[in-house]
This record gives C-alpha cells, structure tokens and sequence, in this order.
C-alpha cells in the first residue's frame, strides 16, 4: 500500500487529512460563520433579553434535541449497514458463481460468456442504483458485445437481462445434457440471489426517509443554537462565540452524515464504495474462471477517494458516440 505521507512531515499529513480535508467542515462552513458573526453580535451589542438566564431550559432542550439526533442518525446508520450487507452477499454469490462457472460449463466459450455477464452485473448494478446508462458503462468496460448493448440499451432493467442471459445458456445447457440437474439447480440459486440483492437495494433507495423528520430536526436544531448564546452570554462573554461554533459543528455534523448515508449507493464521501466492490468482483471472477480478462484498466484497483471520477476513465468509443448520434 503506498505511503500517503510521502513528501510530507507527520505534522503536515495530519494537518491536511484531520482538518483541511474533513468533510463536513466544508459542508457546515456557511452555518459556523454565521453562528460566529450571530453570537459576536449579540456579546459585542451587549443584547440582554434574557435577564436571568436558566441551565434547565437548555438542558431539556439539549436533551429532546440529542432523542432526535439519535433516532435521525441511527436510522440512516441502519440504512447504509443494510446496503452493505447485501453488496456483502453480491460478492459472495458473484464469487459462487465464478467457482461453478469454472467447474460445470465445458467449453470456453460458455466459460468466456457467462464470465462476460457475471462481471457485467456488478457495474450494472452500480449504474442502477445512480441512474446511470448502465448498458453504455459495461459496453465501455468490454463486457459485452456491440449486438448486445444494441438489445441492453432499450431496456429499463439492465441487471434482470443480464441475469436472464446467464440463466437463458444455463437452461440451454441443462436441456442439452451438458449439465446436470443438480449443477443447474445450485448455479440457479445463485442467480435467484443476484434479484434478490438487487431488490433489496432499490428498496433501500427508492423509500428514502420521511421529509418531515428532517425539517422538524433542522427546526428544532435552530432553534435550539439561535437561543443558546442568551443562556451563556452573561457568563462567558466573548468565550461564548467558539463555544456555539463547536456546539453547531458537533450537532449539525451528526445531521449532515445521517442526511449523507441514508442512501448509500451514491458518491458522497461517506456512501458505500460500490465501485470498489465491483471491480473485485470483476477481478475475483476472471482469476476463478481462467478467463483472460478486459484490459480496460492499468489497474482494477479504484478507492473510494476517486470512485467520483470512475465514470471518466472509461475510454471513449467512437462506435458509441455514432450509435447515439
């Protein structure tokens, strides 16, 4: 694994991947300047509307807000844990069925196509989930022919046609005698899964959380900040100002990342890397089947930090741009 430090002090790494590189300070920069210039107003003008400050009303307060911020936070944390788990059991069932498309299917054609259409799913999915032109992106990928992409790319459901075209040569198969019927069974259960993984994503994406949680907890939120400073004002003074940036900051971070992960199959910093775990699909099952592999990449090896990019490094085809002109 490279060293990310190189060319730098311990000093300077740690300056830019704690402070300058943290996300949701570029997100809330907006919100803490204005708490700041908010709050220095108020000491500076001398703004004494709350004569005789009380800690129990805030401490309420603090308490209902902290309920909300849970209840917001650990919901959206269930949301993106789900996801996980069922990109989790892709990778299992795509791993399965590169071990049995290497062991049931003879030639090495079936071998070459079945393989073609197993790491075809992984980024058809992906593409699914964003609303991307997902026959476009595995045509790029060398996935599948230009005949095929002419019939993907007039569908809605990429993944369901890619899944029956690997259960359509399996059946295929199994009629022939070339396949047993309990090889056909088990490597049919797996393509059952493959539906199963990807209904349980869209179910994930298209429910997404309830807009009145979020307005009532934004609400709540402001409220709770904007009346804050009257309650320490007297006693801290200018103090009072780093205070509420520090309060905003903690509690308006715990909003952003739950409003971030609720759907996680997007690009933000802190969604799932789904293209990550297409590319070791994609790697896991050509080095199973034997299978000479796309040379598309200089490396299958994409992080999370440039998966934003992915789609770019796709080259371009000048077949595909005539097709679509």
């Amino acid at each position: 694994m490279p060293d990310k430090r190189q060319g730098m002090s311990r000093l300077e790494w740690y300056f830019n991947k704690l402070i300058w590189n943290t996300h949701m300070l570029h997100e809330l920069w907006q919100g803490l300047l204005v708490i700041a210039v908010y709050t220095l107003a108020l000491v500076y003008f001398k703004v004494d509307i709350w004569a005789k400050p009380s800690t129990m009303v805030h401490s309420i307060l603090g308490l209902a807000l902290g309920l909300l911020l849970v209840f917001r936070t650990n919901t959206a944390y269930d949301r993106w844990w789900e996801g996980r788990k069922l990109l989790g059991a892709l990778v299992n069932n795509s791993r399965n069925i590169a071990i049995k498309i290497s062991t049931y299917f003879d030639t090495a054609e079936d071998k070459e196509y079945m393989s073609r259409m197993a790491s075809a799913y992984a980024f058809a999915l992906k593409s699914h989930l964003r609303d991307g032109d997902a026959a476009k992106r595995i045509f790029g990928l060398h996935l599948i022919t230009e005949t095929e992409y002419q019939r993907f790319r007039k569908l809605k459901h990429v993944p369901n046609e890619i899944a029956r075209c690997m259960y359509e040569l399996a059946t295929q198969r199994y009629n022939e005698g070339s396949l047993k019927e309990m090889q056909f069974l088990s490597f049919e259960k797996h393509l059952a899964a493959l539906t199963d993984i990807i209904g349980g994503c869209e179910r994930i994406k298209k429910t997404p959380m309830p807009l009145a949680y979020g307005i009532h907890l934004r609400q709540f939120l402001n409220l709770y900040i904007f009346s804050l400073p009257f309650n320490l004002v007297h006693a801290l003074g200018y103090w009072t100002v780093p205070l509420l940036a520090v309060t905003y900051y903690a509690l308006a971070g715990l909003k952003e990342i739950g409003e971030e992960i609720e759907e996680p199959f997007g690009t933000d910093n802190n969604d799932l890397p789904v293209n990550q775990i297409a590319h070791t699909i994609y790697n896991n099952i050509y080095e199973t089947t034997g299978v000479t592999q796309p040379k598309i990449f200089d490396e299958v090896s994409e992080t999370h930090e440039n998966e934003v990019n992915h789609d770019a490094q796709v080259p371009q085809l000048d077949k595909q741009e005539v097709i679509d002109n």
